[in-house]
């Protein structure tokens, strides 16, 4: 009798072994797709143009040619602000300012860092007490270094601080800090104590 013996295939050639082999080799090349695609390969978008301008380019476009910082400060004590009209002085020689009445206050001002400002504002608070109310605003120009100037609030004392002895006037420049200084620190000023009446 003869022995045969059964032919053995190799799993690669068979059915299973065949849609295995397709599988890996889909899975590799979805693989390698996506790595590709992720870095751009398949991008066709071109970068946008680039704009070229002929302008001179200004001084902060140009950091080793800037100028400088702004200082704002309040100037001229113990004038650095004017009343008009004249208040009254007590006999203690404060100044009285009468409730209801409209004051012009003229602060004067300037730009002491090293380098020109933009515009910025004044508020004029009179505080007595614990008590702080805003009187109103000035806007002041811009201003180059070293330049010097006035800003003047028009304002009526509220009625409110009639009969009042502890109060000040406070002014403040740049109160909300909109503009970059050398020195933040220096841009609130108070008067001597004043009454109201």
């Amino acid at each position: 009798m003869s022995s045969s013996t059964p032919n053995k295939q190799s799993f690669w050639t068979t059915l299973p072994g065949i849609l295995t082999g397709i599988a890996g080799v889909v899975t590799a090349s979805a693989a390698l797709v996506g790595a590709l695609a992720t870095a751009g390969f398949f991008d066709d978008d071109e970068p946008p143009p680039t704009v070229t301008s002929t302008a001179e380019p200004t001084a902060t476009e140009r950091p080793d040619e800037q100028t400088g910082s702004p200082d704002w400060v309040f100037t001229d004590f113990p004038d650095w602000v004017e009343v008009d009209p004249d208040p009254a002085i007590a006999e203690d020689g404060f100044a009285i300012l009468t409730a209801g009445s409209g004051y012009s206050f003229v602060f004067n001002v300037a730009n002491e860092g090293d380098g020109a400002s933009t515009a910025i504002a004044i508020e004029a608070r009179l505080q007595c007490g614990g008590v702080s109310e805003t009187l109103g605003f000035a806007s002041v120009g811009s201003l180059e270094a070293g330049g010097r100037t006035q800003g003047s609030v028009e304002a009526t004392i509220p009625r409110g601080f009639a009969g009042s002895e502890d109060c000040v006037l406070i002014a403040t420049l740049d109160p909300e800090n909109d503009a970059a200084e050398t020195n933040e620190g220096n841009n609130e000023v108070r008067s001597a104590s004043l009454y109201v009446q």
